[in-house]
């Protein structure tokens, strides 16, 4: 079924290189209720030793990796509450659904995507799966999920699909946002928060100098090292897109944006281009150089970012009257 109407959103800020498909559903959702779901990227900012530690070493999928982005702590300082339910039946289902929209939150569904027609795995692949739900009349769902391109579209189906969607999936959850009045002082709490998180943030860089040493890791195929590479990248990539959204903010911060949007653009191109080699990357001398060099280009700038954001917190900070951080940021 083709899709319905194409849900308005910036698909270069919220994409899923760094967020998976709840988390990416969920900001659009917040987005959507004027929540200024862009104070929670500061939490982007996350080391190439934890990517590296869940991609490479623990060969973690791209939308397995775990951060602290989008935790409760940090919704609750935009007056966001996230509760996780745990719904038995198909009519649960409806009666959470329709429970949320009556007061405007943003409802999540899990099902397996073997069972939605739009989707590439349909009837081909079983694979856990987050689609956000906007409604239902006469027994017909109107539901948001990607579409062609990574573009979030809006799509309809009836009840058997969506409850087929729903049982099938080994976990049976969903994801309720509800949206209260963000605080006033909100973003001089978050750049708070952030001078704290800056101040333990630590990155050793290690694997920056072992790319091509893993290349001759005789314990992981062609193929597995070729599909974490590309999920390393693709979690760099979106991490630093996003980290730059954050910095657009602060005017204090203003000299990383186009630092974090220029390495993300490069990581982002080789995570493309090993992607288009599949498995044989390898024996691609052009491909492994080009890898090669945006390593020692990484560990260039994050050694920059680390230098920068030490020396910002380790200024005075000071509050107007406008609780809005004025000498850090």
């Amino acid at each position: 079924m083709p899709p319905v109407d194409l849900v308005k959103y910036d698909r270069d800020v919220f994409d899923r290189r760094f967020m998976n498909c709840w988390r990416r559903q969920a900001m659009v959702g917040l987005k959507d209720r004027d929540v200024p779901v862009e104070l929670l990227f500061f939490r982007s900012l996350v080391s190439t030793d934890q990517i590296f530690e869940q991609i490479v070493k623990e060969g973690r999928r791209r939308y397995e990796f775990t951060s602290r982005f989008l935790d409760n702590s940090d919704l609750n300082q935009l007056g966001v509450s996230q509760v996780m339910l745990e719904p038995e039946r198909p009519t649960d289902i409806v009666t959470i659904a329709e429970s949320a929209w009556s007061v405007d939150n943003v409802v999540l569904l899990a099902g397996d995507v073997f069972y939605l027609p739009h989707c590439p795995e349909f009837r081909q692949k079983h694979t856990e799966h987050m689609i956000t739900l906007v409604g239902r009349r006469d027994g017909d769902w109107s539901i948001v999920d990607d579409g062609g391109g990574g573009i979030l579209c809006g799509y309809s189906y009836p009840d058997r699909v969506v409850f087929d969607f729903f049982e099938n999936c080994t976990m049976k959850r969903m994801r309720e946002f509800s949206v209260g009045k963000s605080p006033a002082n909100a973003r001089g709490d978050f750049a708070n928060t952030f001078l704290s998180v800056v101040s333990d943030y630590t990155d050793s860089l290690w694997f920056m100098n072992q790319f091509e040493a893993y290349l001759q890791y005789p314990f992981s195929s062609r193929i597995e090292k070729s599909e974490r590479l590309r999920d390393f990248f693709s979690i760099y990539s979106g991490s630093r897109n996003s980290f730059a959204q954050f910095c657009k903010i602060f005017p204090e911060l203003g000299p990383l944006v186009n630092v974090m949007e220029d390495i993300s653009r490069q990581a982002h191109a080789t995570q493309k281009r090993i992607a288009g080699k599949g498995g044989d990357f390898e024996g691609d001398d052009a491909t492994v150089s080009f890898a090669s060099g945006l390593f020692d280009e990484i560990a260039r700038v994050e050694r920059y970012v680390k230098t920068f954001l030490t020396e910002l917190a380790s200024l005075d900070s000071r509050l107007d009257q406008q609780g809005v951080q004025q000498q850090v940021i």
